[in-house]
């Protein structure tokens, strides 16, 4: 939906400055669910959970870290992408 691009890009910006807190995307069509999770010391913790086809009953579940200095990149390129912004 409209916006939800850009609000996920705006909470991954509060958790830059914040290294602490969650952002997430729970969109109306969850399709994609992402976490990111920050611990107060750079580390970010992001899960996530993607549906292809909810009839079927597949899904993908994934878990990685990354380095805060990757969050303004993929905040800016939400924000970016989003047709509302």
């Amino acid at each position: 939906m409209s916006g939800e691009l850009g609000r996920f890009g705006q909470e991954i910006h509060r958790l830059r400055r914040s290294l602490s807190g969650v952002a997430e995307l729970r969109p109306l069509e969850p399709n994609l669910v992402l976490s990111f999770a920050g611990d107060g010391k750079g580390h970010i913790a992001v899960d996530g959970t993607a549906h292809n086809r909810f009839d079927l009953g597949t899904k993908l579940v994934f878990h990685f870290e990354i380095d805060q200095t990757y969050l303004n990149q993929i905040a800016e390129a939400l924000i970016e992408a989003d047709p509302a912004a």
